[in-house]
């Protein structure tokens, strides 16, 4: 298939496989409401092989198909084999990521996807420069040899956000990037140090500078795991986003919070996806939000099971999901001004809302949205 023009999102994989079966549902569910299903985001780091290849072939009404893989020396939980590139150790000379990268191309091929993402590894900071350097040499070789009735490509970039924040290391992946050859997209996944950076005008000015630059030199540009910034991408270019059922694949992070291995792990907390506040709040804050004034009910199936029952979170996942479609359909414009004017527009509906909610009673901190000032700053 052609791939459709942006905005496009995605519903991928997350970290371990969790909740990877639960996506075609969603894809059902916009389908039979006569509303734009999401993409599919398959990623060999999350899920075993075998799984991989039923998920392609299940997606469904989830279209486009494309698929991920940037981990390494992985182990199945299932013992099911990982693909195999993903098993071994992450490529360091030319022979292992031709290797790599012509295992991960061929096994897209084989699927059939609709768009072929060309592998690469998590960059730190310690692997500026030359990390990137031999990742874009593979891309250059891979592309040389390229079958003529290949389909679009992207090339894979996972970066700490390091690499972006420092002007010397961010004008260096700009550099590199934008001189593959034309057709190539970027699909860009940042991993940022602090979970707060959702909410931080300094790591998002960073990112829609690159962002941006990629879009103005004409790339596809795909941003993985990143959720409802990945949306707020929308506004600076991207061609479009991803995320999945895990917190972690709304926004790439290397938070760590620890506990001693006698205690147990914490309940899992309650959250719904206020599409009209951009934000994920309390179950508890929800049945408070949905008696202010102008507030609109979704009517997703999946809301209707947990508006009829005990609370489930895969369900409410599911329904975090297919408002994130709602969302990008209703900032899909026929160009990227357009885009960015519906997105901001967007933004501010979120913020008059917030006013009109924030005095009702019993409402917890965590249900106000933080970023929604930021993010309006820089649409």
């Amino acid at each position: 298939m052609t791939l459709p023009q942006a905005p496009v999102f995605l519903a991928q994989h997350t970290a371990k496989g969790r909740g990877h079966d639960l996506l075609a549902a969603v894809g059902t569910a916009r389908d039979k409401d006569s509303k734009t299903p999401p993409g599919l985001l398959l990623d060999f780091g999350a899920v075993h092989l075998r799984g991989v290849e039923q998920d392609a072939q299940s997606a469904g009404k989830l279209t486009p198909v494309v698929a991920s893989g940037s981990a390494y020396e992985t182990a199945s939980k299932w013992k099911v084999p990982m693909a195999p590139w993903v098993q071994r150790a992450a490529p360091k000379n030319r022979a292992e990521w031709d290797a790599t990268v012509g295992e991960s191309l061929a096994k897209q091929r084989a699927l059939g996807l609709d768009a072929l993402v060309v592998p690469g590894v998590e960059l730190e900071s310690a692997d500026y420069p030359k990390g990137l350097e031999s990742q874009v040499d593979a891309v250059r070789r891979a592309w040389a040899s390229r079958s003529d009735d290949d389909p679009p490509w992207l090339v894979e970039v996972c970066v700490h956000d390091d690499w972006i924040n420092n002007e010397n290391a961010c004008r260096h992946v700009l550099n590199l990037l934008t001189d593959l050859s034309d057709p190539i997209g970027i699909a860009l996944r940042v991993r940022f140090k602090r979970r707060e950076a959702a909410s931080n005008a300094d790591s998002l000015k960073r990112l829609k500078l690159v962002v941006e630059a990629l879009a103005d030199d004409g790339r596809r540009v795909l941003v993985v795991q990143s959720g409802v910034i990945g949306w707020l991408s929308i506004a600076w270019g991207a061609w479009g986003f991803t995320a999945g059922t895990s917190q972690a694949s709304w926004l790439y992070n290397r938070t760590v919070f620890g506990r001693r291995s006698d205690q147990p792990a914490p309940p899992r907390v309650e959250r719904y996806f206020e599409r009209q506040l951009l934000h994920p709040v309390l179950a508890s804050d929800h049945a408070r939000l949905s008696g202010g004034a102008g507030y609109t009910q979704c009517k997703c199936t999946f809301c209707e099971t947990l508006e009829g029952g005990a609370w489930n979170h895969n369900v409410a996942a599911q329904h975090a999901l297919y408002a994130l479609a709602s969302l990008t359909k209703a900032v899909a414009r026929a160009d990227r001004a357009a885009r960015r004017d519906a997105v901001r527009s967007t933004i501010e509906a979120a913020q008059n809302h917030w006013a009109q909610w924030k005095d009702i009673s019993g409402l917890s901190n965590r249900a106000q949205p933080a970023g929604l000032l930021v993010w309006r700053s820089l649409v």
